[in-house]
């Protein structure tokens, strides 16, 4: 599975609003673009939950984890199969 794909594919459809295209690069800062917001975080947080299996404690949250989509794909990489908490 292409992990890194799949999310891309997913922000592209939930943040497009927000800002999110796909002239975004991977290593791109979502936070300092203003697409990532706490909405966003929880919305995703749900996504990694539903596609993923990844269970994420709310409060022990990493925002640098959400930063962008590298960020992203290396937190799901490493916590495939395991409950965040």
């Amino acid at each position: 599975m292409d992990v890194k794909k799949v999310i891309r594919e997913y922000l592209l459809n939930e943040l497009k609003d927000s800002g999110f295209h796909q002239g975004i690069r991977d290593d791109e800062s979502l936070n300092e673009s203003d697409i990532m917001d706490s909405l966003a975080v929880l919305i995703i947080t749900d996504f990694l939950q539903d596609r993923f299996g990844i269970i994420v404690d709310a409060n022990k949250l990493n925002p640098d984890d959400f930063d962008s989509v590298n960020a992203l794909t290396s937190f799901v990489e490493k916590n495939l199969g395991k409950e965040i908490q």
